[in-house]
């Protein structure tokens, strides 16, 4: 099947950079009211590959008068109607593309930085690169540029940008290009990289600009787009108080050097959400206390911008980094700040600032040569997994390489790096209905191997350390290379490089225990942290141990606790405190006696597009990114039948042979993340099988938000069957 991407461009002023020269405008032609040639409005275009540009292709002049124009200089805001719309470009791509500008011709000096502006709007919020080109080479931004309906200035520098050499393949993929600096003394084109266009989008006047504020403008400030962080809340009061916390969770642990231990981690009043925020607490007594909330970092308060994914770093010069994702409103941006007294109860921080684009997570690391290297993501792209490394303390930071997860592996990437013993560089990712992928890089991180699967896990962020022995540590849920649920939490220690682990120091033994984030003192006590229960308990909780610990598989060391608590929320969940109403307004099973008798007569085949095919067996898992099993309070009829055994998130089958097929799902009002109402939408019946307990929690706990009816269908051959979290799909 085709699909058609309109792409609207159209004239509208920008608002160069104060006191910058602008060196080059493009300006696209207003409206004449027919179709016309794509080479008319002054832009470029090439699909997929770099064959010939489409200069052919046509396009829609629409809603406005007039034959085209060049109106130089313009003068008049984006209101003014006769600037204010362009064409309609109407084409069946099914790849990317490239779109540019007229030829221009803007020579630089050794040094000098060029400003690149432009306004832009999408009705799907599709990313776009920034794109240069420079001595006839094609330079792609990594940061994307996607905005809402509403029209926002887009504003990036070419000396500050981080980017990647366009390699124009079959499919026209951006970012299997390599990291690169754009070097050359003329640029001769600016345009826009767009991987996938699901909508209409508005890219609108070009400017390029130079001169001194231009330059003065090109920092990673640039990255806020404008927005100035508002100051950090010492005094967080009432409002961030134990009672306003309804989740919190994804915690990071940093010990100064003279012992002090630092906690950080993020909260809210829902869940992950545009109400997030980061805050800190501290321990003066080796986290045998721990204070109250020190400080919170809240961008905007009730959004749209958050942050989240705080990482405490402290440096080889002693000072206390901390790191935290600002994401929401177009932005996605890692920033930081620090503090040279990190002992101290109060201690001085510098102001937010931000430091590059994307997501940082996990702590950065120091090589053997010096150099500070920290993992960064963007996520669900080619070459997300990101090293950014600096070589002046921190004080500016650029792309040194990137990692490619292969598209069916794409989750959140949560990557770590370590150095190993023969100085490669060892990268370990979070991956998808896997668990643990990794990558190798033997030459400083410029390059990587293709992430392939390295263990089994669950779908959860783990820790990967180098501790001062050279051994590796591994905070993982449950046994090395067993995925189950984010249950288990346990240590190993490496000492050939990760090849084979040892011990396995249970932490934590409950369900819903994960995130963990690690440190190392200098007499070898590690401290690690982690969540539990995030929306329900929200604990924040540390455990300490050394190595022998570990190889003992027990507490065997002075230095030995678990589950010391450092914080733990008293709000209640919204989200929680509903799906308990429910349950508690409704607490017998429902017997369903009105709904269609179950089908017995011809049973279909189906074939997984992802997991695989499991016979129904109580005890027996569900699920292979939770640890679930199957009660014996399934019915009768269903005992035996094949199940799609996969990812909790998502479901998904093609019918190799028509017949009945059956999923389980609990009801709308006794769990949120019921399917029922996409089942009805696909033409499945509930059937008058009682209402039946799927599985327990732990302790043998029945709770009537996993207790599931029966769905039913009959599809045909060649039918694909498809539903999100969750349900199970039975034949």
């Amino acid at each position: 099947m085709k699909r058609t991407i309109a792409l609207a461009v159209s004239t509208i002023l920008l608002a160069g950079l104060a006191g910058a020269d602008v060196v080059y405008r493009e300006i696209f032609p207003n409206d004449n009211g027919a179709d016309a040639p794509f080479a008319e409005t002054g832009w470029q275009v090439h699909v997929g590959d770099h064959g010939a540009p489409l200069s052919t292709q046509t396009v829609r002049l629409s809603g406005n008068t007039g034959a085209p124009k060049n109106l130089e200089p313009v003068q008049s805001a984006p209101a003014n109607a006769e600037l204010a719309r362009g064409f309609l470009f109407d084409q069946d791509i099914g790849r990317s593309q490239l779109l540019w500008t007229d030829e221009c011709d803007v020579g630089m000096s050794a040094g000098q930085d060029i400003g690149i502006s432009w306004y832009q709007s999408s009705d799907a919020s599709d990313p776009v690169h920034l794109a240069v080109r420079m001595d006839g080479v094609w330079y792609a931004s990594v940061q994307t540029f996607s905005q809402g309906s509403a029209y926002k200035q887009m504003v990036a520098h070419i000396a500050t940008a981080n980017w990647l050499k366009l390699d124009f393949i079959e499919n026209g993929t951006l970012a299997r290009g390599t990291a690169a600096t754009p070097i050359g003394v003329k640029l001769e084109a600016v345009g826009f990289f767009i991987p996938k266009l699901t909508g209409k989008m508005r890219i609108d006047t070009v400017e390029i600009q130079t001169g001194a504020e231009a330059a003065t403008a090109t920092g990673p400030e640039a990255l806020l787009n404008g927005f100035v962080h508002p100051p950090v809340i010492y005094s967080p009061g009432e409002k961030y108080g134990s009672n306003a916390r309804n989740y919190q969770g994804i915690p990071g642990i940093e010990r100064a050097p003279g012992g002090r231990l630092w906690a950080t981690w993020y909260a809210g009043t829902v869940w992950e959400d545009q109400y997030n925020y980061v805050l800190a607490a501290t321990s003066a007594d080796d986290g045998k206390t721990w204070s109250d909330i020190q400080f919170v970092i809240d961008p905007d308060g009730d959004g749209p911008k958050r942050a989240a994914d705080p990482c405490l770093w402290l440096d080889p010069n002693g000072k206390l980094w901390l790191f935290w994702w600002m994401n929401g409103d177009n932005l996605s941006v890692t920033m930081a700040m620090t503090t040279e007294n990190p002992d101290a109860e109060h201690p001085v921080w510098t102001k937010p600032a931000p430091l590059f684009s994307g997501v940082m997570l996990n702590k950065p690391i120091v090589t053997s040569q010096g150099e500070w290297l920290m993992p960064s993501a963007m996520w669900h792209r080619d070459g997300s997994c990101r090293v950014m490394a600096s070589t002046d303390h921190g004080e500016t930071w650029e792309l040194r390489g990137t990692a490619n997860i292969p598209k069916a592996r794409r989750n959140c990437d949560e990557e770590m790096i370590v150095e190993r013993k023969d100085g490669s560089l060892w990268m370990l990712v979070r991956t998808a209905d896997y668990g643990i992928g990794e990558s190798v890089s033997t030459d400083g991180g410029k390059t990587w191997t293709e992430i392939k699967d390295y263990q089994k896990h669950a779908t959860s962020r783990f820790t990967l350390l180098k501790l001062k022995s050279g051994n590796l540590l591994l905070i993982r849920n449950g046994p090395v290379d067993e995925r189950i649920g984010r249950e288990k939490m346990s240590a190993y220690l490496s000492d050939d490089d990760g090849a084979t682990w040892k011990g396995g120091l249970l932490l934590d033994e409950r369900n819903s225990v994960s995130y963990p984030d690690a440190t190392q003192s200098p007499d070898g006590t590690i401290y690690a942290i982690y969540d539990w229960e995030r929306g329900r308990d929200k604990n924040i909780l540390m455990s300490t141990f050394r190595e022998k610990d570990i190889l003992a598989k027990a507490f065997v060391s002075p230095a030995g606790r678990s589950k010391v608590l450092i914080n733990k929320a008293s709000g209640i969940n919204p989200r929680i405190q509903a799906a308990e109403k429910a349950a508690t307004a409704a607490a017998s099973p429902r017997k369903n006696e009105n709904r269609v008798p179950l089908l017995v007569g011809s049973q279909a085949v189906l074939e997984p597009l992802s997991g695989e095919l499991r016979s129904v067996e109580p005890s027996k898992p569900i699920f292979n990114n939770r640890a679930y099993a199957f009660s014996d309070e399934l019915p009768e009829s269903l005992m035996g039948k094949r199940f799609l055994f996969g990812a909790m998130e998502k479901t998904e089958a093609v019918c190799t042979s028509a017949g009945a097929i059956y999923v389980l799902t609990p009801d709308p009002d006794r769990n949120s993340d019921s399917v029922a109402g996409t089942l009805e939408k696909q033409g499945f019946e509930k059937t008058s099988i009682p209402e039946f307990a799927l599985f327990l929690m732990p302790g043998g706990k029945r709770s009537l938000s996993n207790s599931c009816c029966v769905y039913q269908k009959e599809v045909k051959e060649g039918e694909t069957v498809e539903f999100g979290k969750w349900g199970i799909l039975l034949f």
